[in-house]
């Protein structure tokens, strides 16, 4: 195993605080950068002083940017030779049943060969290398490190207690598990019998390529909820009947609060069931609140959820228009950008009281 694949925990020798330059810079990696400033600059009285504080410091801070620069670096192979595998396979029936008809040239025979070659090493690649498990595990390290800097960065005014204790111990977890992984899905997992024949080898490859291609990096095995509770600006619970209609009230601020749990939630609740992943401790999902009204329609918030046994929630804040129908919502959740659950909330009128 390239022991540069696995993060590890050693501190950087005094007097290197020098971040690595980056080329070219990625605006991903442009922008995770700013808010490792912002970190630094918020957790700066815990570090006044310390050298055993700045070195651990300073490691967790390259191994962030190692972590996202792999992960972006991963997904464009991925979606490269996904894409080129998949161009190349769609295109292959087309020149066969030309070849059949007995129209095509010498080129066109070659052309069926390249493209069928160049479908089958695709897809090898894909599988050999694993992008897409490495592009989930590397994105999954720098989202846990960063979590645990900001809560350092939360928790870092004077009088705190333990926080350092709590960043260390974050950050070593989430290091220790990304190892664990890592070994077991790249280093470990299962490769192709060496005695299968070649044309076997390729036409299994080629049949991959399609499944390769829609499939995109494995999911994380879940087993729980998703629920929805919705407030006024009073905070006073806003009715939602058993058909998810939502008392609304035109011109009015709410605030749409979204929970994942392995146990079920107040409010309304959905199963959320991922299965034929892969097991990990945490799993991470984007929320999306989705609208008719595009004036509702707000961008994707993640969350990280304990898989034994865990919840998380994410905050929406909207307002009704004075002026239109009340609008319908969807709150879309989706794990390695691909949608798992999805609930719809139709707004109806409520009277004064709230109610409909």
């Amino acid at each position: 195993m390239n022991s540069s694949s696995v993060i590890s925990t050693r501190n950087r020798p005094p007097g290197k605080r020098k971040r690595r330059t980056l080329a070219p810079q990625l605006k991903v990696i442009q922008e995770l950068q700013e808010q490792l400033n912002e970190v630094r600059q918020a957790a700066r009285p815990l570090l006044a002083g310390t050298t055993e504080k700045e070195q651990w410091f300073d490691q967790w801070e390259s191994d962030v940017l190692r972590a996202a620069t792999r992960a972006e670096s991963n997904r464009r192979q991925f979606h490269i030779l996904r894409l080129t595998a998949l161009a190349s396979t769609i295109t292959l029936p087309t020149l066969f049943i030309f070849n059949l008809s007995g129209n095509s040239s010498i080129a066109g025979r070659w052309l069926t060969f390249i493209l069928s070659l160049i479908a089958a090493l695709s897809t090898a690649l894909i599988l050999f290398f694993r992008f897409g498990d490495r592009w989930f595990l590397y994105q999954k390290l720098s989202n846990d490190l960063m979590s645990a800097g900001w809560d350092l960065a939360n928790s870092s005014g004077a009088g705190s207690s333990g926080t350092w204790a709590k960043f260390t111990s974050a950050t070593t977890a989430a290091r220790s598990d990304f190892n664990t992984t890592y070994k077991t899905t790249i280093v470990t997992a299962p490769q192709l019998p060496s005695k299968e024949p070649v044309l076997g080898a390729l036409d299994a490859s080629v049949r991959a390529a399609v499944k390769a291609a829609f499939s995109g990096p494995a999911l994380v095995n879940f087993e729980g909820w998703l629920g929805i509770e919705i407030t006024d600006a009073q905070g006073a619970p806003v009715t939602v009947t058993e058909d998810r209609e939502v008392h609304l009230r035109p011109d009015h601020r709410y605030n749409l609060a979204v929970v994942i749990a392995t146990q079920r939630p107040a409010g309304i609740a959905s199963p959320l069931r991922i299965s034929g992943g892969i097991k990990a401790s945490t799993a991470d999902f984007s929320v999306v609140l989705d609208s008719d009204d595009p004036e509702l329609r707000q961008p994707a918030q993640v969350l990280t959820v304990q898989t034994s046994g865990d919840s998380a929630s994410v905050q929406f804040a909207f307002q009704t228009q004075a002026s239109s129908a009340l609008p319908w919502l969807w709150v879309r959740v989706a794990q390695s950008e691909r949608v798992v659950q999805n609930l719809e909330l139709v707004g109806i009128s409520a009277d004064p009281a709230g109610e409909g």
